[in-house]
Formats: structure tokens, sequence, C-alpha cells
């Protein structure tokens, strides 16, 4: 029979799950970077919405490569670059609430299922998204889905971690009112 799972390790689980959503936020913020200020070229494991976002402001306003606009994408009207701030701007308003969501997740459990079901809602989205297959992706389903998993185990260990808590709760008051009829009988 294993060893019963102690307080320290549900706290251990809750808390890399939070670092699991600083991690996706930190992957998406240098993708964003890079493909703002740096080449076309996506690394894995960021949140998939704001880079579509910014990529498609890239593509609408022609701040892509010339090679790009070649094919499918030839003879489209470029939009004014405040189509691109716009999506720019969207896509930093949902890292925001990542933070936000990860912030809050210190002494909340909710947060996580918040920010546990946009990660899910991302990584369906990813199939619309990224249209031609490439190897990366099945890396980046992996990681999302590695990611929802431990977001879950560590909703499930916050929730623990309430339970624990109440219940150190109820027996110091038990030990505290016995210790009082204790005293008041001498």
């Amino acid at each position: 029979m294993g060893k019963p799972v102690e307080k320290k390790d549900y706290e251990k689980r809750y808390q890399s799950a939070r670092w699991d959503i600083m991690l996706l936020i930190a992957l998406t913020v240098i993708n964003l970077g890079v493909m703002l200020f740096g080449d076309n070229v996506r690394y894995v494991s960021s949140a998939a919405i704001p880079l579509a976002l910014v990529a498609l402001g890239k593509i609408m306003c022609g701040k892509m490569d010339n090679e790009f606009y070649v094919g499918k994408f030839a003879g489209i009207e470029f939009l004014d670059d405040g189509f691109l701030f716009g999506m720019i701007a969207v896509a930093v308003l949902i890292i925001g609430v990542y933070v936000l969501l990860w912030f809050l997740s210190k002494n909340h459990v909710v947060p996580l299922i918040i920010a546990g079901s946009l990660i899910i809602i991302d990584t369906i989205s990813m199939p619309f998204i990224y249209t031609t297959f490439a190897v990366d992706l099945i890396f980046d389903y992996a990681i999302h889905v590695l990611m929802v998993i431990m977001i879950a185990m560590g909703v499930h260990a916050g929730f623990r971690l309430k339970k624990i808590k109440a219940d150190e709760e109820a027996f110091l008051a038990s030990v505290s009112t016995h210790r009082n009829q204790f005293a008041n009988r001498r």
C-alpha cells in the first residue's frame, strides 16, 4: 500500500500548476516579441490565440515578408496599421488575463480552474489556427495536454488543501474547547 499524500505534496502540486501557467505566459511573451521584432518563427508551447491574432494583424497590414504574399495571399488589400495595433492590444489583454489569474490563484482555486479552461479553449483552437501540419505541432499539443493535466492535478490539490485546512481548524477549535472545559472544572 502506498503512503498517504501529505499536505506538503498537495502544496507542491498546487504551486507546480500555478508555475505551469507562468511558463505559458513567459513563452507566449517571448514568442510575441520574436514575432513582432524578429522573424516570423513561432517557438513551441505558448498560447496559440494571442499569437494567431498578432499574425493575423501582420498579414492583414502587409508586415510579413514579401514571399508570404505570393500564392493564396497574392493581391490582398492591406489594412491600416491600426488593425495590427488592435490585434496586439487584444493579445496583450489575453496575456494580462492569464497574469491576473496567476496572481489570484495564489489564494484561491477558482482562478486556476478558469486558467485551465482558457488553456483548454486555446488547445481546441489550435487545429483551426495552425491549418498546415508540422511535426513541432505534435510537441505543442502534447505540452498543452500535459499542462491541462498538471493544472487539473493542481486544482484537485487546491481543494484537498482547503479540506485539510478546514479539518486542522476544526481540530484546533475542538482542542481549544476541551482545554477551556478542563480549565473550568478546576
